[in-house]
């Protein structure tokens, strides 16, 4: 839900000043404007922490704490959530004051006795659409990153279908082999081998074993027609239960790729927007990201496809340089057209790279040389890719020579079928 009414907090230990300042903001804003008063630092952490606060404006010294241990506290408090701009004010004219106040994150910093009216109250607008921005952006990002969050799980579970489906496809085939084996046993001529023994029957008896051996051809007869027919029982119970099992593979396959339609995109803008998503574990692993796009027209894409091979990949090149000592970590990501119908996306960085005899390996499911992986971002990227008329391609000069991962997709799209 939106705040409508704009809210500043005044928060200065001395009684004149205060009720100064809400004349002079109540005289430059409309009466819609929600003005609060606070004498000290704690009760105004207290009431940032019960209302939605747009702009505060405190004076450097104040009854219990200072202006900066105000806003350590309130970050402290709040994280975050708090989207309150900050103006301080200080009677002391020092530079110092001023790149601290910065520092602390405060949005403006003023000297007493050296601003007008209206220059004040420009500050605190600036200070107030600074706020309305910064919770816009926050929720824009929440929303993004559910997004990223629920197309991901979504491929997850949808390269787990996948691969159950192609488990089951081999489960069928020797299934069936089994069948036929059985149904096609030359086994089944002991009883005409039996018949024709009998026939024979003198001159067996003339032999010692002769009778005994056709009355075990007998019983092995009786017994391999009582375990056929078990067998070919216990098969078409498992065709039973095969056939509900893939027909429910495939109905939650269908289902979790309905409503991937292709959308009209601009892929440089898609790739800018997942480095905005990983760029706190970017910054927190020390990685450089340095990025070459080309102009290209607009494609048609599965958002939610597109979002996951790509913030799959970038994660890929995450990991291999988390392996690495290397100061200069850097991940290079770049767009070309690639011909006439198709565009392609490289994804570069300088870490552990790949040897020649795997190479050709990294998009299996499961497969994986780095610690603590499961081996499923790129098998998932790369289903995705083919699912869009695309392909997924990795080439390294070998092992600490880094790797470079292509994406190349049609520029007209492919629709993903139901139950692919």
């Amino acid at each position: 839900m939106s705040q409508e009414n704009p809210r500043i907090l005044l928060i200065d230990g001395k009684l004149v000043s205060r009720k100064f300042y809400a004349k002079l903001l109540r005289q430059s804003f409309p009466d819609n404007y929600e003005i609060y008063e606070c004498e000290s630092g704690i009760k105004g952490v207290i009431l940032c922490d019960r209302k939605v606060i747009d702009c505060v404006l405190i004076a450097w010294q104040l009854p219990d704490m200072t202006a900066s241990e105000f806003m350590a506290q309130l970050k402290e408090r709040l994280g975050t959530d708090s989207s309150a701009s900050v103006i301080i004010i200080s009677e002391v004219d020092h530079e110092e004051g001023g790149v601290l106040a910065m520092k602390l994150g405060a949005f403006d910093y003023l000297i007493k006795g050296k601003f007008s009216p209206v220059s004040l109250a420009q500050s605190v607008k600036n200070a107030i659409e600074n706020a309305k921005l910064r919770r816009e952006l926050a929720r824009s990002q929440k929303r993004h990153l559910d997004n990223a969050h629920k197309a991901g799980m979504a491929e997850i579970a949808n390269g787990v279908l996948h691969n159950i489906g192609n488990n089951l496809n081999s489960l069928s085939v020797s299934l069936e082999t089994v069948r036929d084996t059985v149904e096609k046993s030359k086994l089944h001529g002991l009883n005409q081998a039996n018949e024709l023994l009998e026939t024979l029957g003198e001159q067996l008896a003339q032999h010692p074993k002769g009778l005994s051996l056709l009355k075990y051809y007998k019983v092995l007869a009786a017994n391999w027609d009582k375990e056929s027919e078990e067998i070919l029982a216990e098969t078409h119970k498992i065709r039973e239960k095969f056939d509900l099992i893939s027909n429910d593979v495939h109905d939650q396959t269908r289902y979790a790729n309905a409503g991937l339609y292709l959308e009209d995109l601009e892929i440089n803008n898609v790739l800018q927007e997942v480095l905005n998503l990983l760029k706190g574990r970017l910054e927190e692993k020390k990685i450089k990201i340095n990025t070459h796009f080309n102009m290209l027209p607009h494609c048609k894409v599965v958002r939610a496809k597109i979002l996951q091979i790509l913030n799959n990949l970038v994660k890929n090149s995450i990991e291999s340089l988390a392996e690495i000592d290397e100061e200069s970590k850097l991940v290079t990501v770049a767009t070309r057209p690639e011909n006439e119908d198709h565009y392609a996306v490289t994804v570069t960085d300088n870490g552990s790279g790949i040897s020649q005899e795997i190479i050709e390996k990294v998009f299996n499911y499961g497969f994986t040389t780095k610690k603590d992986a499961h081996g499923t971002g790129l098998h998932v990227a790369a289903n995705a890719a083919t699912e869009m008329g695309g392909s997924l391609n990795a080439s390294s000069s070998g092992p600490g020579e880094g790797c470079t991962i292509t994406l190349t997709l049609p520029y007209a799209g492919e629709k993903v079928q139901k139950g692919n």
